[in-house]
């Protein structure tokens, strides 16, 4: 007889807690949070999903994490255009800060140390309509370090 370990208990083992966003409007020509960072963790996968259409104007997004205690901004990734974006299509980051982030139908996840308190935000450059759920997966860096959806 064979013991197979369940899906959920790999995903644990191998990318930590998940902490999911319902979907939301994209941010107005500003960043808006996604999650609330208490402590600093290592990011193992980010994943936005366009769940309504977005407008067709051009929008350069990417995300960002914000450092409370020190007022300032860090790029997770460089920007990429959702122009467009229909639903189904997910935005992914590949773990290099100056790498642009991917909107697509199959996107890489990287893992990038973030440090808090603080959140993790999606930054855009226009207004426009449409919009986007999120679920990130993380380790705790400092004893208990945790993330919440914003």
């Amino acid at each position: 007889m064979s013991t197979q370990v369940p899906g959920k208990a790999i995903l644990l083992a191998e990318y930590g807690a998940r902490v999911d966003r319902a979907a939301a409007n994209l941010p107005a020509t500003t960043s808006g949070n996604l999650f609330s960072v208490s402590g600093s963790i290592i990011v193992t996968s980010i994943l936005g999903t366009v769940t309504t259409g977005i407008q067709a104007q051009a929008n350069a997004i990417k995300l960002e994490a914000y450092n409370t205690a020190n007022s300032a901004a860090t790029d997770m990734c460089a920007t990429v255009d959702s122009n467009g974006a229909v639903a189904g299509k997910v935005f992914g980051i590949t773990g290099v800060t100056t790498a642009a982030a991917i909107l697509g139908y199959a996107v890489p996840t990287g893992r990038i140390i973030v440090t808090g308190p603080g959140f993790i935000r999606l930054n855009t450059a226009a207004t426009n309509t449409g919009q986007m759920s999120w679920t990130l997966t993380y380790i705790p860096l400092t004893p208990g370090a945790s993330v919440a959806a914003v």
